[in-house]
């Protein structure tokens, strides 16, 4: 775990608990947070290592978006944000992948 790391794991549950409370109708589901912290945690070199939940993550983001829970520019900080939390070797460029916009990586980039 980096500074960096923890710095976006932080955010991340911020911009998450600014959503809606927990037991709401609005709440992101609780697998937000767990897919934040599995990225902290992570000991991968690489986001490949974490394609799974990579994969949960856009999963999660598009329901999100299609049920009106997040606009899709706050299922974006939050794609970025959460990655962010995990190795270095990339961030997502601007759009998540339920956008339908793209969404690979951008070496070097920083979270938003």
């Amino acid at each position: 775990m980096t500074t960096r790391r923890y710095a976006n794991y932080r955010r991340a549950l911020e911009l998450i608990a600014a959503i809606g409370e927990p037991g709401s109708p609005d709440a992101p589901p609780k697998s937000l947070r767990e897919l934040s912290e599995a990225f902290l945690l992570s000991r991968a070199a690489s986001m490949a290592a974490l394609e799974d939940e990579t994969d949960d993550l856009a999963t999660t983001l598009t329901h999100m978006t299609r049920a009106g829970v997040v606009g899709v520019e706050t299922a974006t900080r939050l794609w970025r944000i959460i990655l962010a939390c995990g190795p270095p070797d990339g961030v997502p460029s601007t759009d998540f992948p339920g956008h339908g916009r793209g969404g690979g990586t951008s070496r070097g980039a920083q979270a938003a």
